[in-house]
């Protein structure tokens, strides 16, 4: 894993140095996102929570909710910080900036990180670092790629729907900014309450709050509720899916696992505000993809809320 990061804390920098010193046309500047988002995989939760899951096991739920705090103080933060900078030097001395604050930070980390033993990877059945297939995981890879479908649409279109609703475009974004809090805290909670608890059952609990969010942004109920509710279910799903993967895969495919998992549910956050953008375009309102949305959710509480037993270690 230090390998992955340390390589992973170099190549990314690079790139965003490529991306801020060449000259750019549209393929060019296509073709340099791409470079960085492989140059990143390294410094994502794939890497990070397969150590945080060899390090805890009682405890691992809290553990994972703390790491995952970074990713969303940093969402937070960033504009904020880099924002005056972009104003005031322009784009390319802000990525400079994010290039340097990547390796300045990322490396150290990276290198003070011993690597643990992988409990049982000699006698694990087919090898280890591979996606470990049963009834459990594929479930997880179906709700991966619904969470990240709607949910990364609500976020995305919660301002446009507010102001739908008539709330000024000043207030919509300051109600929007309320799910960052959320994130935030659901993270902590969440992961506290999986240590203690059947994680499924917590987590059934959590994903119900955008189910509630679509039903208010449909009728026009409390909106700073909708933004708050919102926010809980974003700040669970990556904890849920990093540690129901630890729990229901062998420590020793985690990565393979979890990459794909999470892989798959980004490929779902990528897509879910096209659908919503193209449901608002071809219908005229919100409404459609709402109810879509919060029957789909509906489904995604039973496959979590039945998931069953945790993997035993002779498994």
């Amino acid at each position: 894993m230090r390998a992955v990061a340390v390589a992973s804390y170099i190549a990314l920098p690079l790139a965003l140095i490529a991306l801020a010193s060449v000259a750019l046309s549209p393929v060019t500047w296509a073709a340099l996102w791409l470079v960085i988002s492989l140059a990143g995989c390294g410094t994502t939760p794939a890497v990070w929570a397969k150590l945080v899951s060899l390090r805890f096991d009682a405890a691992r739920g809290l553990a994972l909710g703390l790491m995952l705090v970074g990713t969303g103080s940093a969402a937070l933060l960033a504009p904020m910080l880099l924002g005056p900078i972009f104003v005031e030097q322009g784009w390319r001395t802000a990525v400079y900036v994010m290039a340097a604050v990547t390796f300045l930070v990322g490396m150290p980390v990276s290198l003070l990180v011993r690597q643990s033993a992988t409990p049982r990877a000699a006698t694990a059945p087919g090898g280890k670092g591979r996606f470990e297939r049963n009834r459990t995981t594929i479930v997880l890879l179906v709700v991966a790629a619904l969470l990240g479908l709607i949910v990364a649409g609500l976020i995305i279109h919660l301002v446009p729907m507010l102001i739908d609703r008539g709330i000024d475009a000043s207030e919509a974004a300051r109600m929007a900014a309320a799910v960052g809090f959320a994130v935030l805290v659901a993270r902590v909670v969440v992961g506290y309450l999986f240590d203690r608890f059947h994680a499924p059952y917590v987590a059934s609990l959590f994903l119900i709050s955008p189910i509630v969010t679509c039903l208010l942004l449909m009728t026009g109920g409390p909106m700073v509720l909708a933004a708050l509710l919102l926010g809980l279910a974003a700040g669970a799903e990556v904890d849920m899916l990093a540690y129901f993967t630890s729990r229901y895969a062998r420590i020793e495919n985690y990565g393979a696992t979890y990459g794909a998992i999470l892989g798959v549910f980004s490929l779902g956050a990528a897509c879910g505000p096209l659908l919503f953008g193209w449901s608002v375009d071809v219908t005229g309102s919100y409404d459609l993809i709402l109810a879509v949305s919060a029957a789909f959710l509906l489904l995604v509480v039973g496959l979590v809320a039945t998931l069953g037993p945790y993997r035993s270690d002779e498994d």
